[in-house]
């Protein structure tokens, strides 16, 4: 096997058990990936927790009356506490917001905690098969099977986490049960493991399926947000961003409209297809010409946008100019040569002193008196 085919084998391995991203996600999608994904177990484990409390009860209650004080009080009353004080903390943590980075953070600390507690309940089973009653073995080793899987269960759509509950419960037990020799309560800890394996494979789909489920969510939006011939935000996706801007405070919003002048006699004379390469080239300009952080968009038509949050007059004027120079220079279509105009109107609003459909306004009706200067003076 060569070095390559390791390596290749060893990421896929990482991405199924979800220590790395699935390969070529964009990382909002992941960061969506990493919510979800904390999200669902933040739902599912009070219950396990619930779980647990009541495999240290029963386990107190299993325990001989000859065992040593750890295995009888110690460690049932260790999980049942721990499993008490964590069901309370997960209850009062399902609702709050939480974002990626601290989804990343909880997520790892679930990592050692899930696995501790399931842990502890293998710690008591594997003394407990020791000075159990043959009749109370079987017990004993369903309790800590039954804590194993309803932990899986509920870190699923972590796989590695889910897999090392699985390990920490059922790996010291098995070893336990294979010291006594007997064929029972092996076939009961093959068919444990088994049961295991299967878990193991749904966390790994679950999270297969969360993924690709972001993925295609995430090019649906984009399809809807995108204007299809240019590349550029569609008025869709500008308004919501407008909207956002404004509502947003913290600075100025301004809004510049660019309307093209002369594209229909181009249109006409080329024909659609030629057209349609005349908008390609022009948003190709714009997005090259829009500083960081700004949004361009193509509104409908021969009309475009710019969005800038926290910026001034004087930036944006300057600005407009720029995009005059840029998208004013000659067009190669079908061979030729050809130029367009373009009228920009710019407004700016301080945020929230003006609504979205205000701050259109006053800049389509400087783009139109720009557009009617324009004509005038061609005219004279």
């Amino acid at each position: 096997m060569t070095g390559r085919t390791q390596d290749w084998r060893g990421a896929r391995f990482r991405r199924l058990l979800g220590i790395t991203v699935p390969r070529g996600m964009p990382a909002p999608v992941a960061d969506d990936l990493a919510i979800a994904q904390f999200a669902r177990m933040r739902d599912r484990l009070p219950s396990l927790f619930v779980v647990l409390a009541m495999v240290g009860v029963c386990a107190m209650l299993l325990t001989p009356h000859d065992a040593s004080s750890i295995a009888r009080y110690g460690l049932p009353i260790l999980l049942t506490v721990g499993s008490g004080l964590r069901y309370v903390h997960w209850t009062r943590q399902r609702h709050r917001a939480i974002d990626a980075g601290e989804s990343r953070r909880e997520m790892k600390r679930l990592l050692w905690m899930g696995p501790l507690l399931v842990g502890i309940g293998g710690a008591w089973a594997v003394d407990n098969l020791i000075v159990a009653t043959p009749e109370e073995r079987p017990l004993t080793i369903v309790l800590i099977v039954l804590s194993a899987l309803a932990a899986a269960h509920s870190l699923a759509t972590y796989p590695l986490a889910a897999v090392l509950a699985l390990a920490t419960g059922l790996a010291p037990v098995s070893l336990a049960v294979a010291a006594t020799g007997n064929h029972a309560l092996v076939t009961i800890m093959v068919t444990a493991w088994t049961v295991a394996a299967l878990t193991a494979r749904l966390a790994i789909g679950e999270l297969r399926d969360l993924s690709a489920n972001l993925v295609l969510r995430a090019r649906l939006n984009d399809l809807a947000n995108t204007d299809s011939l240019t590349g550029l935000a569609n008025r869709r996706a500008f308004d919501a961003a407008l909207t956002t801007a404004i509502a947003g405070g913290g600075g100025s919003t301004a809004l510049a409209m660019i309307d093209l002048d002369g594209f229909k006699p181009v249109n006409d004379r080329f024909g659609h297809a030629a057209g349609d390469s005349l908008l390609q080239q022009v948003g190709h300009r714009l997005r090259t010409a829009a500083p960081p952080g700004a949004l361009a968009a193509r509104l409908g038509g021969d009309e475009f946008a710019l969005l800038m949050a926290d910026t001034d007059q004087v930036t944006i004027e300057a600005l407009a100019d720029d995009l005059r120079a840029a998208l004013t220079r000659p067009y190669i279509v079908e061979g030729s040569r050809v130029r367009v105009g373009a009228s920009i109107g710019t407004a700016i609003g301080a945020a929230r002193a003006v609504d979205p459909d205000a701050l259109y306004a006053l800049a389509d009706a400087a783009c139109y008196r720009e557009k009617t200067s324009a004509r005038r003076i061609r005219a004279a």
